[in-house]
């Protein structure tokens, strides 16, 4: 999609039903790229310190706004749940967060989507079924970690607008 081109509305969405028929639609990747592909990118076109303060950035985006929702967010240590996340770039690779989608399709359009689908199912499991689990002497820092606050006392300006359905 072309940046520059106002008078295409579509090529500014993230939306593969509305991109499909679109004439720059690339069938390959189909508009989605990985938190690595835009890392390398952003660090081929504009360097590494540039890359790594956008992933920070957006890193900062996605931990707020789930803290932000904590208090009305489903915590059962028995389930999870996983949430898709379109952020858009802006040309001074600011990050806007767009939207969250909670339980995201799995359904995939393109070779790209399935293996980013795939990877993100991987990454799951490994959370789910750790490959080690800390010895008991271990224990009682494991807990400590999960009940510590990790929020910065830097104001967000994050606040809840909207909880759907």
């Amino acid at each position: 999609a072309n940046a520059h081109n106002d008078d295409n509305l579509c090529s500014h969405l993230t939306n593969v039903a509305l991109q499909k028929g679109e004439e720059m639609y690339n069938e390959m990747h189909g508009g989605k790229w990985s938190l690595a592909n835009l890392c390398l990118f952003v660090q081929g076109r504009y360097g590494a310190v540039c890359a790594d303060g956008l992933m920070r950035s957006i890193e900062f985006t996605i931990y707020h706004s789930l803290k932000a929702m904590e208090n009305v967010m489903f915590n059962d240590r028995h389930c999870f749940e996983l949430y898709g996340y379109d952020i858009l770039i802006d040309d001074c690779l600011r990050p806007h967060l767009i939207e969250v989608n909670s339980s995201p399709s799995l359904s995939t359009t393109t070779l790209s989507d399935r293996l980013l689908k795939e990877e993100v199912l991987a990454d799951v499991l490994s959370i789910i079924f750790p490959p080690f689990f800390p010895s008991s002497r271990a224990m009682p820092y494991w807990e400590y970690r999960l009940r510590t606050d990790l929020t910065t006392a830097v104001p967000t300006g994050f606040r809840l607008l909207h909880v759907g359905a």
